[in-house]
């Protein structure tokens, strides 16, 4: 059990912490931990040292020990440097960790903040929903307070008696309810009586009743002691508020209600217009509040507005009366300088004339907005003996200085004609003095600030604010210094072709001190190419652009031009600056098209179709060849791109030369063949963007018709598994002029795995107005009726449906029965056993018939599979509607006509019984086919 290193006491349950150097335990209380310190340790798995170790870490780090310059050790050193540097990136990740923690937590606490807002909001909300709705219940009420109570007594008629002696006329079936409120204590005072109203203007009557009868006491119903009688509105919790604080108020401030109310309402230094107002549901009223204070002192107001209905707001007032001072209002700006210690009186030296424009700030100190207005005034030095005057401007010259901001005045000095002309050289000043208007004589306690009254109104004053003398001065004429941003403009970087304007921007920059007037001066026609330029006269203060259009006018050769641009400065002294153009113009290839109109035919819809176009381009330098498919809507009556451009090439010379060369093209141009009717198809050819032609083809479409002659086959006579059986007369009919790819599909249906059936010919073509017959194999698998399977056939033409052929027929098991006699004249019987799919062998002792048969070459022994024999059972399967078939011989076979292995085996084991065939007596099947396509 560990034990606290401070207090020797066991550490059982209590908060501890362990030195991460020492290992030593301490109680977290002895260390002077709490909880949080604690649990922090543990979360962020942050080292603790316990003040020894913290003591001898920062002692390690000390340079402060005694060094023996002559045993220095660089490795100490190092060390020590690794361990700082150690120790650093700790305390650098350490600090990250804790940041991070710290801005989770203030997320934490904006979100809690934000959220409580939120709610403080919403119960604001709340709580004025409750006191709107607890006025709307009690709107209708009266409270009745000074009336004794008797215990045999009705309020309802205490009511209608008091509303008689008011002169109200209020009877028992305009009051809704009527009671005293409270409990009765046994008090001295009576208890107070809530009366509720059905009209709302009886409740507005009653108290109109009570107001104009003043003195209403309980004699004047009849009732002793004699107690003044108080009608009031009934008012909610706050409104009850409201009304103690505004009664309170008017104790302590000793207020008079004895007023004549207006239409504007006068409490002390501020005016409310209107005091008395009507407002509808959802309408908005604005109450003008004007603050006129008679003196240098703070004002606060407060009034209510109380309506009708016991509702009540409370508005506070604020206005703090100010002195005017000469301070108010401070100017300052680059170059501007105060030649007096208190403000008013400035210099701004211009320099030369046009040279700079300055720029002067006026700061409003005071909480009061004053309405400002230049006057300029010219200071004549005479000169060169000439009354001149410079161009003087203060922009903006009037407005409004507001409340603690500061408002930016640009000041411009330019010279006159009369000045340049007469090379009125020196300098110039210029007095701009700012008033300030519509100040009261009763705010100004400065003497030494000059005003004046105002004609339209003596009350007001307008004060002289500051004065600025602008100082500039005019040398003489200067040299125009103007140049361009390049001398030559290099359009080579452009392609230029005859049938594209390149515009390119000119910057003209004047290192001057005055504007400088630029004109274009256009040159004579040119048949190379048009030149412009916008604006053609522009004035250059300090920078200016323009726009240069070049149009190429003759293809294949290099683009010279000049221009020329006149130049005048504001003494008059001419100059001109000149800029080169130059380029290469794109040699436009000649192009030849056939056919320009291919008109197609007999297209079917949904087939893929194209047309040939062929072009002879004579051209001079490489080119591609783009090419964009337009569909004629005829519903819109617009053309529509279909799909994307094509791009073919390059072609030509690829070394651009100025000999043209022909090349022959030919493109393989697709159709859309969507719809049928007439449709029409542009295609636009772009020869490197230079020469433009268009093909068109005229399509008329129709609906494909290809069908098969059959689609339903019935096959009326018996089919007998194993048997195959082949249909023939099954035709695809191409009614178009179009080729189509056709292909017979897998059987589908739930009989297909009766049959195993294929045409021949499985797939091709089926050529236009032409048809294809097929040849239908059918081999039964299984016996039964066949009435749920057909076959697809897939025609390659997306608006044809497959074609589908189904068929029907009888399928049943096939019997047969072959008697022959030996050499010994013993007669023998097979039978086939379907089933079992072999043949059983039997024995008959017979006279044998000699039988008559055009046949001289039948063989069945090669088709008969091995069976046994023994305990077998002759049997032959006839159907109902056929009777069996026989045929005879009559021609000996030979004697080394073979059996089957089988019965080989057979006749070696018992040579007294089985004896060689000497000739075939008689063959019965169930069907009416040829005795080799049964065995098979």
């Amino acid at each position: 059990m560990p034990v606290c290193n401070s207090c020797s006491v066991n550490i059982v349950s209590a908060l501890s912490v362990t030195c991460t150097d020492c290992d030593l335990t301490w109680h977290a209380k002895c260390q002077k931990l709490s909880k949080e310190d604690v649990d922090y340790l543990k979360e962020s798995d942050n080292i603790w040292r316990c003040s020894s170790c913290s003591n001898a870490k920062r002692a390690s780090l000390r340079l402060d020990t005694p060094v023996n310059l002559g045993n220095i050790d660089l490795i100490e050193i190092k060390e020590i440097i690794l361990q700082l540097k150690d120790t650093f990136q700790k305390f650098k990740e350490d600090t990250c960790i804790n940041f991070n923690n710290l801005n989770t937590k203030f997320n934490v606490i904006d979100m809690i903040i934000t959220e409580n807002n939120i709610l403080k909001t919403h119960v604001i909300q709340l709580e004025n929903k409750i006191e709107f709705m607890e006025r709307r219940q009690i709107s209708n009420d009266i409270i009745i307070d000074g009336i004794p109570e008797n215990k045999t007594e009705d309020c309802t008629q205490l009511v209608q008696q008091i509303c008689k002696e008011l002169n109200s006329n209020i009877n028992a079936s305009m009051i809704n309810d009527c009671h005293r409120i409270g409990f009765n204590r046994n008090n001295a005072r009576p208890r107070k009586i809530i009366v509720k109203f059905i009209n709302h203007q009886d409740k507005i009557n009653t108290l109109k009743a009570r107001q104009i009868k003043r003195n209403f006491s309980t004699k004047d119903i009849g009732i002793q002691p004699d107690m003044p009688i108080y009608i009031r509105e009934n008012l909610t919790t706050k409104g009850n508020k409201l009304f103690k604080e505004a009664r309170d108020l008017k104790k302590s401030l000793q207020f008079q209600f004895d007023v004549e109310w207006k239409e504007t309402m006068i409490l002390d230094a501020f005016t409310i217009t209107p005091s008395i107002f009507e407002i509808d549901f959802e309408q908005t009223m604005e109450l003008t509040v004007v603050f006129e204070p008679r003196s240098s002192s703070f004002y606060c107001t407060r009034f209510i507005i109380v309506a009708d209905n016991s509702c009540a707001q409370e508005v506070n007032v604020f206005g703090d009366g100010q002195m005017f001072g000469a301070r108010s209002v401070r100017l300052t700006g680059p170059g501007l300088l105060c030649t007096e210690a208190e403000a008013g009186s400035y210099v701004l030296d211009m320099g030369k004339i046009g040279e700079v424009v300055r720029y002067v700030y006026a700061k409003n100190t005071s909480r009061i907005k004053y309405p400002y207005r230049w006057i300029i005034n010219h200071a004549i030095d005479n000169p060169g003996s000439k009354n001149a005057k410079v161009n003087f401007n203060i922009h903006p010259s009037t407005g409004l200085l507001d409340k603690f901001s500061e408002t930016m005045f640009r000041v411009e000095c330019g010279v006159t004609d009369e000045i340049v002309n007469e090379q009125l050289t020196g300098k110039y000043r210029v007095i701009a003095t700012m008033m300030i208007d519509d100040i009261p004589k009763e705010s100004i306690d400065d003497q030494n600030i000059f005003f004046k009254e105002q004609e339209d109104n003596p009350e007001l004053l307008s004060i002289v604010m500051a004065e600025i003398e602008v100082i500039s001065e005019y040398k003489g004429k200067e040299c125009i210094s103007l140049c361009t941003d390049c001398i030559i403009l290099d359009l080579n970087w452009h392609q230029l072709r005859t049938d594209l304007c390149v515009k390119e921007t000119v910057t003209f920059t004047n290192n001057g001190s005055c504007p400088v007037r630029v004109s274009w001066i256009p040159s004579p026609e040119n048949a190379a190419a048009a030149v412009g330029v916008a604006p053609r006269s522009f004035e250059v203060a300090d920078r200016a652009e323009i726009s240069v259009r070049v149009e190429p006018l003759c293809p294949g050769g290099r683009l010279r031009e000049t221009l020329r641009f006149s130049t005048e400065n504001r003494d008059g002294v001419i100059g001109e600056t000149v800029l080169y153009v130059r380029g290469t113009v794109e040699q436009t290839p000649v192009v030849r098209v056939r056919p320009a109109i291919a008109p197609l035919d007999n297209v079917c819809v949904g087939t893929l179709e194209s047309y040939d176009v062929e072009f002879e381009v004579t051209s001079g330098g490489p080119f591609h060849v783009q090419r964009s498919l337009y569909v004629f809507d005829t519903a819109v009556g617009e053309l529509s791109l279909r799909g994307v451009g094509k791009s073919f090439g390059p072609y030509g010379n690829e070394n651009a030369t100025m000999i043209p060369q022909l090349a022959k093209l030919n493109f393989n141009t697709p159709v859309e063949t969507e719809a049928n009717g007439i449709s029409c198809q542009l295609a636009e050819w772009s020869f490197t963007a230079s020469k433009t032609v268009h093909t068109q083809s005229v399509t008329y479409a129709t609906l494909p018709d290809v069908r098969l002659n059959v689609n339903t086959i019935t096959i009326s006579e018996s089919l007998y598994k194993g048997i195959p059986h082949t249909l023939k007369g099954i035709r695809l009919l191409n009614n178009t002029h179009c080729d189509f790819v056709y292909s017979w599909g897998n059987p589908m249906g739930s009989d297909t795995d009766k049959i195993d059936c294929r045409f021949k010919p499985s797939s091709g073509t089926v050529n236009g107005d032409a048809n294809v017959e097929f040849e239908f194999i059918l081999i039964p698998k299984k016996s039964g009726h066949l009435n749920k399977c057909h076959i697809p056939c897939f025609v390659q033409c997306d608006m044809l449906a497959p074609q589908t052929i189904s068929f029907e027929c009888w399928i049943y098991d096939f019997s047969a029965t072959v008697t022959y006699v030996d050499v010994y004249d013993a007669q023998y019987r097979i039978v086939w056993q379907d089933d079992k799919k072999q043949w059983i062998v039997n024995t008959e002792h017979a006279e044998i018939d000699l039988l008559e048969s055009e046949s001289n070459q039948t063989s069945i022994t090669k088709y008969l599979n091995s069976f046994d024999a023994e305990n077998s059972e002759e049997y032959e399967i006839e159907p109902e509607d056929q009777k069996p078939t026989k045929w005879c011989f009559g021609e000996w076979p030979r004697r080394d006509t073979p059996l089957c292995a089988p019965l080989v085996e057979q006749m070696k084991q018992n040579p007294d019984y089985y004896h060689s065939v000497m000739a075939f007596k008689d063959i019965e099947c169930n069907t009416g086919t040829d005795i080799q396509n049964i065995i098979h």
